[in-house]
């Protein structure tokens, strides 16, 4: 990770026992790329980062959510708007940020929200918009440098084996179903993206930040 993050100056890395990592920064810039450019993954599974406060110890911290960049497909073109962008990102966990995304081909204009989600829930594939008197909308969630998830439950971080949705079906004589596919996943994040037309106005390891 060090050298994908580029870092500026030698910031110390630290084990504190099995997949959770110390990082003390040197300098403010590091820190904030580190923090605010990810989802960060490593062999396709995610990497939870969490700022230490004095007053919490690293047994003590929890991990349990991350942001990620979220486009959303089927937004009528009459409400492109930061307060629609709010509805939909608050739907699914914390609005951070948004901006509109003119897109190619068959992607038309779509939204790009960076929301904060607990990554301890299934992923959403997407989400009823009812606007004006009686507007509804369908809209299609694909999720950016998306991790490791399994396409029976869609919660990330395991694989077949270790899902206990479908362990449980199974024992319970259930078929199983995928529910969730590739699709949910964007491939490249410049696939499908011309230009932007302004803002809308299993665990690999956890990681402690230290600056």
């Amino acid at each position: 990770m060090r050298s994908r993050w580029k870092l500026s100056y030698r910031d110390r890395f630290r084990d504190l026992k099995k997949n959770l990592l110390l990082i003390i920064f040197n300098c403010k810039e590091d820190k904030d790329i580190v923090l605010t450019g990810g989802p960060w993954l490593f062999d396709k599974s995610i990497l939870l980062l969490k700022k230490l406060k004095k007053e919490i110890s690293a047994e003590e911290a929890e991990f349990c959510a991350d942001s990620l960049w979220i486009r959303v497909f089927g937004v009528p073109y009459l409400r492109f708007s930061k307060e629609v962008g709010e509805v939909i990102g608050n739907s699914i966990g914390k609005f951070e940020d948004g901006e509109l995304i003119n897109g190619k081909g068959n992607n038309g204009t779509y939204m790009r929200l960076r929301i904060k989600i607990d990554v301890r829930n299934p992923l959403k594939r997407g989400m009823n918009l009812s606007y004006g008197t009686d507007g509804k909308a369908w809209l299609q969630f694909r999720y950016e440098r998306l991790p490791n998830f399994y396409f029976v439950c869609d919660t990330m971080g395991h694989v077949d084996e270790e899902c206990k949705q479908e362990n449980h079906d199974q024992d319970m004589g259930k078929e199983v179903s995928l529910q969730y596919g590739h699709w949910l996943r964007v491939e490249s994040e410049r696939m499908g993206r011309e230009r932007v037309s302004g803002g809308l106005r299993g665990w690999v390891g956890k990681g402690l930040v230290v600056a």
